[in-house]
């Protein structure tokens, strides 16, 4: 009995399973369907991403040596320093100053480890200090000017 009309069956077999996809789509993970609702809306907030820049490190200084002594030269150790935040504020920095290094009474060289003043918003990539070296000089016999008459 189950041999007869085995085309008839097969074919009948086939159409109740294309009819059973068709009635049950999207109830099936393996078959794609659209997602529901129809649409989707989406916020995102958009930040700025961090930029970095080298910029140089620039030594503040008050008062002076007593005479006749005077300043030679200063060096700052890093130069330069990797500061971070926003592009648009580090547009504008293309200095860092340091604390006041005070030069008043000084009669030899000396060397001091000075914290960098960094700008709100502003990040240092690095050590937020530099060593500053202040060279003090003493003018030879020849180059002091006569106090005479003063």
């Amino acid at each position: 009995m189950l041999k007869r009309n085995v085309k008839y069956k097969l074919l009948a077999l086939a159409i109740a399973m294309i009819i059973w996809f068709y009635a049950n789509e999207g109830q099936n993970p393996r078959i794609p369907r659209e997602p529901t609702p129809k649409g989707a809306h989406v916020g995102m907030k958009l930040l700025d991403s961090p930029a970095s820049r080298a910029v140089f490190v620039s030594p503040d200084t008050a008062g002076q040596p007593p005479f006749p002594y005077k300043v030679g030269d200063i060096v700052v150790r890093p130069r330069t320093v990797t500061v971070t935040g926003r592009p648009k504020q580090l547009m504008n920095v293309t200095t860092l100053r340091t604390e006041t290094v005070d030069l008043a009474g000084r009669t030899t060289t000396f060397s001091e480890r000075v914290r960098i003043i960094v700008p709100r918003g502003l990040t240092l990539a690095g050590s937020k200090y530099v060593r500053v070296t202040v060279k003090i000089e003493r003018p030879s016999r020849s180059e002091e000017p006569s106090r005479e008459g003063t």
